[in-house]
């Protein structure tokens, strides 16, 4: 997927690298807790992969921008966490704050998903560590300026279709910053919709 919207090999490298740091980190915290792989806690790295994943696009597709832009790449790697870091930084912390509060609930199902939370917050957080440090570290050595580089019909084709994505949501956009009434009742109705259907939904400890 990478290679599809970034037309570049050694992009890939990148995010390929983070992924299995970012899950061995996990197995590391988990030791240190005493916890065991067990199906709560593979569940809960089958789920951190898709974030561990977006920490290193962010990161990567940031840096490739300011190469794009004819940015060497290791001056590309400085300007963009200089840019990013809070953001990603953020993410983590709002991540964590949504999971941390199962690791302390007395209930029974408090305990029950303890270790669950433990390894979710570990890998977001070894997540964010590798976007911060190892991933931009890995772009500013692997990149190469793309000064001279002539690309194929092929790219040409996908970047013509992701300028139209580009351009629609763009329009989109503009639309609803000039409708900000509508866009606020349009939320505010989803807001309600979701309690309604919140509601109307059966709720059991586990599925029957």
């Amino acid at each position: 997927i990478i290679f599809v919207f970034l037309r570049d090999f050694r992009s890939t490298i990148i995010p390929s690298v983070a992924i299995p740091v970012s899950i061995v980190g996990a197995f590391a915290i988990l030791y240190l807790f005493g916890y065991s792989v067990n199906i709560l806690t593979m569940l809960a790295l089958v789920l951190v992969i898709g974030i561990v994943v977006d920490d290193a696009i962010v990161v990567l597709e940031a840096i490739y921008r300011h190469v794009e832009e004819g940015m060497p790449p290791m001056k590309a790697a400085f300007k963009a966490m200089e840019e990013i870091s809070f953001a990603v930084i953020a993410i983590t912390i709002s991540l964590v704050a949504v999971f941390a509060p199962l690791a302390f609930q007395k209930s029974t199902t408090g305990r029950l998903f303890i270790e669950f939370a433990v390894a979710v917050c570990g890998a977001v957080m070894i997540s964010a560590f590798v976007a911060l440090t190892l991933s931009p570290a890995m772009a500013a050595r692997i990149l190469k300026p793309l000064e001279g580089v002539k690309h194929g019909p092929l790219f040409n084709f996908f970047e013509r279709g992701f300028d139209w994505i580009a351009d629609t949501y763009g329009n989109g956009l503009k639309w609803a910053l000039r409708h900000r009434v509508v866009m606020l009742l349009v939320t505010l109705g989803t807001l309600v919709v979701m309690v309604l259907a919140y509601r109307g939904l059966e709720q059991d400890f586990l599925p029957q």
